[in-house]
């Protein structure tokens, strides 16, 4: 029997060779999507969870009312707080505070056959301070040597790959490296390198207390995002009571609190997931976004399930003959429903294993696009293996359960008669409400590319309020200021450099550092973005001038220049009266001197803040330089020989600013390549399953075409009558699918301060494109039954 059944499932494929092909490859495209989105999906979400405390690690955070009264969010803590907080708040078995070294790192080590006698590095990411206790939070395995004594200052722990790329081994406990030429670290230990899923992407631990006096002079008034308390909670101690604690924490730290500051615990869990704060990896991905893979995925996989369905009904009528034959030798319903249900798991069988062939080639590209390393392990990861089997099984089930139903019931006796075109049975307005759903995901996923397209656009678009037109950006090593300075005058005498600016980042700039400040008649405390800069920072990037005048080319503070929204939250609304007016910042009064039109200092995501420009390139880590439109490549080799002058043993590395903001987007714009890109395969998809729709349909009204066209009917009046099977669909399911998509988009639309409005022209380009899709799709199947022959039609067989 199960031979037999072989037999015929081969031959009818053969048969039906186009549809199979249809059937296989729709299948297959669904299958792959789906198997990429999953692994996308379950990579993102294993980020940390590899750590043994994972559930018991959370990370203080904040959220405070800005000048305005909205809710702003912040990781960052005052230094001197986590000591106050370990000794302050109970419940806490563990507390580390961790301090991201947001600067290139020069390190080297001593190599009697290099030039000089030393051998230097240059670490641009990955290094950070932190406490010793960081190794009883976190699952950070040490393989050579221990943590012992890593509590004293000048102690250091590296990765095996910053072990074996400076000594070439790990057997490396006792030696020591050299900090830029100045700090002598000795390495206490190496551990396993950091894994792919962490938000703590650091290859070498430095002891905090090497800094710490330094650092904690600062107070409690400054804070960067990159200054981070992580704590170990008891078992029996549950995070609301900590939340509870904190409060009165901050009663005390904060007694005139203008901010109604919140102080409270971000479970390990959302450190990649919850926008509203970043991380160490300085990328976040929403919780809805993880939710659209898993939905667009899923979609994908009904809509090549519904064209599977809509494919085999399709060709229902040129085996209705075999069905007659088998019901007249004695097949019974049953054996009939195994023979489709096995043609239709050799049908998935074999679309899978296609589909994962697809999927390895189209992870060649998602992979280096994304930056990220997946792949398909068949022995070490059984949820691949459990995915699999579940498709195959899933899949088979719903799409081959109707076909096999609807050939299963056909009666011999109309089956050989050959009326089965004249029959009319339920499974047509079933069909037709599966072409429905199909174009109820068909013009969602066309709505939501559009407005993702939009935003992106927009973005790219929007007012940024600087220039930044052949302008680069140089990361400048922690050195003295002679050297920076040294820099930037021999750079200034380079033929073609117009302007050169010493400042602590370029305008828009994911490192923020922020401050309190107090203005002169004004009892309230405002916090301000604080950027560290020269005389040429405005000039360079044509920051425009409102009132008053720039930055001088002094060293100490004597002046600060502010941007109009420093203006309003302070309830002025004329920029000449702030000029003179006095701000104490850092213990010190100084005199605001200018305003300045407003310019992104943050993300779109972020609204403008208030910004405070304060000469000091002591805090200079930028240099930047604008070029003339010209022979660009001899410029930027002069400044390369100027650089290795300055910075011999360091790297020359340059990027363009528009670049440097480009990549601010980056997640976005991966995020709406990806969409648009799946969006495409799930519309092909869904155009295959009307073109199996029409297919019916077509054979079903073969007679009734020869009918009419023997009787006289045009072409245009059989396309009429073919087109009208699937209009109504099309136009319900987008009527479904735009109250949907509007709804969805418009939450996501929320992530951002600034976006676009959600207007009718998207519906309208929409739903134009549905149309078109449909028109398309169905044209060639229409315009073929329309042409055809009558007496082929009307021929009895």
């Amino acid at each position: 029997m199960l031979k037999n059944y072989l037999k015929t499932t081969l031959r009818n494929l053969k048969r039906n060779s186009s549809n199979t092909f249809i059937n296989v490859f729709g299948l297959s495209l669904g299958i792959t999507c789906s198997l990429v989105l999953f692994l996308l999906a379950t990579f993102l979400l294993s980020y940390d969870r590899y750590h043994e405390n994972f559930d018991r690690i959370y990370r203080i955070v904040h959220s405070e009312n800005d000048q305005q009264g909205n809710r702003v969010y912040n990781n960052g803590v005052p230094s001197p707080m986590a000591d106050a907080v370990r000794e302050e708040v109970p419940g806490i078995e563990k507390l580390a505070f961790v301090s991201n070294k947001y600067s290139n790192t020069l390190v080297s080590i001593e190599d009697k056959e290099a030039s000089g006698g030393r051998q230097y590095f240059e670490e641009r990411e990955g290094v950070a301070y932190i406490e010793e206790t960081f190794f009883d939070l976190f699952t950070r395995p040490i393989i050579k040597g221990n943590r012992a004594g890593f509590g004293q200052p000048g102690k250091v722990i590296l990765s095996e790959k910053l072990a074996d790329k400076y000594f070439g081994s790990t057997d490396i406990v006792g030696k020591e490296i050299v900090l830029n030429k100045e700090q002598v670290l000795e390495v206490t230990g190496v551990m396993e390198d950091v894994p792919r899923n962490s938000d703590f992407p650091f290859e070498m631990f430095i002891s905090y207390s090497t800094i710490k006096k330094g650092y904690e002079e600062h107070g409690w008034g400054s804070v960067s995002s990159d200054d981070q308390i992580y704590l170990l909670i008891n078992e029996s101690v549950k995070p609301e009571t900590i939340n509870e604690s904190l409060v009165a924490f901050k009663e005390k730290q904060f007694p005139n609190d203008d901010q109604d500051r919140s102080y409270f615990l971000q479970p390990l869990k959302d450190l990649h997931f919850d926008t509203r704060f970043s991380n160490y990896r300085y990328a976040t991905v929403s919780d809805g976004n993880i939710i659209t893979m898993v939905l667009v995925g899923f979609f994908i996989l009904v809509t090549a399930c519904i064209n599977f369905i809509n494919l085999s009904t399709a060709v229902a009528v040129k085996r209705s003959k075999e069905v007659g034959v088998r019901k007249v030798l004695g097949s019974t319903r049953k054996e009939l429903v195994k023979q489709f249900m096995g043609e239709t798991f050799f049908i998935v069988l074999l679309s899978i294993i296609v589909s994962l062939g697809l999927a390895e080639l189209l992870l060649i590209y998602i992979n280096p696009f994304l930056d990220i390393d997946l792949s398909i392990n068949w022995f070490t990861d059984g949820k691949i293996e459990l995915f699999i089997l579940s498709t195959l099984i899933m899949v088979t089930f719903i799409a081959g359960l109707y076909p096999s139903f609807v050939m299963a019931r056909m009666k011999p006796a109309v089956i050989i008669k050959n009326q089965l075109s004249n029959v009319k049975t339920s499974g047509i307005s079933l069909r037709k409400v599966l072409v429905g759903l199909q174009f109820v995901i068909t013009p969602f996923f066309i709505i939501g590319t559009l407005v993702l397209v939009a935003q992106m656009k927009f973005i790219k678009e929007s007012d940024l309020g600087f220039k930044m037109d052949a302008v680069i950006a140089i990361d400048i090593p922690e050195s003295k200021d002679l050297q920076k300075k040294t820099l930037k005058n021999s750079i200034e005498r380079i033929t073609g450099v117009q302007q050169v600016s010493l400042a602590s980042r370029t305008p828009l700039s994911g490192s923020i550092s922020v401050t309190d400040i107090k203005l002169e008649n004004d009892p309230r405390e405002y916090y301000c973005d604080i950027k560290w800069a020269d005389e040429n920072y405005i000039p360079i990037y044509d920051i425009e001038l409102k009132a008053g005048e720039g930055l001088k080319a002094v060293d100490t503070l004597t002046r600060v220049v502010v941007n109009e929204e420093f203006l309003k939250v302070a309830g002025i609304s004329d920029p000449g009266e702030v000029l003179g007016r006095m701000v104490q910042i850092w213990g010190s009064d100084v005199p605001i001197t200018g305003v300045v039109k407003n310019f992104y200092s943050r993300n779109l995501r972020m609204k403008i803040e208030p910004v405070m420009l304060v000469n000091g390139t002591g805090n200079a880590r930028t240099l930047s330089v604008k070029l003339s439109g010209q022979n660009f490549n001899a410029q930027l080799d002069d400044i390369k020989e100027a650089w290795q002058q300055v910075y011999p043993e360091y790297t020359f590395e340059y990027e363009f600013v528009d670049e440097v903001v480009a990549a601010m987007y980056e997640s976005e714009e991966e995020m709406a390549v990806i969409f648009t890109f799946f969006s495409s395969v799930a519309i092909f998809i869904g155009c295959l399953g009307l073109f199996g729709l029409v297919s019916y349909t077509t054979n079903q009204k073969v007679k009734e075409i020869g009918i009419r066209k023997a009787l006289g009917a045009s072409v245009q009046n059989i396309l009429g009558l073919v087109s009208r099977e699937f209009m109504a669909p099309v136009l319900v399911g987008f009527v479904i699918a735009a109250p949907l998509g509007w709804y969805l988009m418009n939450e996501w639309l929320q992530n951002y301060q600034y976006k676009i409005s959600l207007g009718l022209d998207v519906f309208a380009i929409a739903l134009a494109v549905t149309i078109v899709i449909a028109m398309v799709t169905t044209g060639y199947k229409s315009l073929q039954a329309a042409r055809s022959n009558p007496v082929d039609s009307l021929r009895d067989d």
